[in-house]
């Protein structure tokens, strides 16, 4: 399968480009929800959101952007992942803040690592811890399929949407994208 100029293969045939955590997430799918799913190598130059939708011509209302943001919530500290669309900006003292009722900044980035078993610039949903909070601005929602990190920098993942939700636990947050940057 073809998206813009990227060349994307089944889940089965590429699983080996995914991050542990992503593999193990898509493996508790039926057969027919994995044939859903496909897989991307990429070069790791190419790995940010705005540079594979430059490169690949690739809608970037399609690419999303994962941040992993850490903040204090009665006494404990907890993580949230938040999905934007490339190129959007995230508001994270603004509705996050009023979501969660605490301010959060961006996690330490040897925390994430180490505890996703992912890679810098490829940290995507699928298959971060279940205890993590997930948001997404709705404007995510309105595409079929999303292209998101595959947990390794050599990877770009295309799952439908709709997954988020049923596997990711991912909830819609109004205004968590900011205006576009672009």
């Amino acid at each position: 399968m073809q998206i813009g100029k990227l060349d994307f293969e089944k889940f089965e045939s590429g699983a080996s480009f995914l991050a542990q955590p992503v593999k193990d997430k898509i493996i508790q799918m039926s057969e027919e929800e994995q044939s859903l799913c496909f897989v991307a190598q990429i070069d790791k130059e190419d790995m940010g959101g705005q540079d594979l939708c430059d490169k690949y011509e690739i809608d970037t209302k399609i690419g999303v952007n994962c941040l992993i943001v850490k903040g204090k919530l009665n006494g404990e500290f907890i993580y949230c992942a938040l999905l934007v669309p490339v190129g959007n900006r995230y508001d994270i003292n603004g509705v996050l803040k009023n979501k969660l009722g605490c301010r959060m900044s961006v996690a330490p980035l040897d925390e994430v690592l180490e505890i996703t078993k992912m890679e810098y610039g490829s940290i995507t949903p699928v298959g971060l811890p279940n205890e993590w909070l997930k948001f997404a601005d709705p404007k995510i929602f309105e595409q079929e399929y999303i292209i998101c990190g595959g947990g390794k920098q050599t990877s770009k993942l295309s799952i439908p949407t709709k997954f988020l939700e049923k596997y990711c636990n991912v909830e819609k947050l109004i205004g968590l994208a900011l205006n576009t940057t672009i």
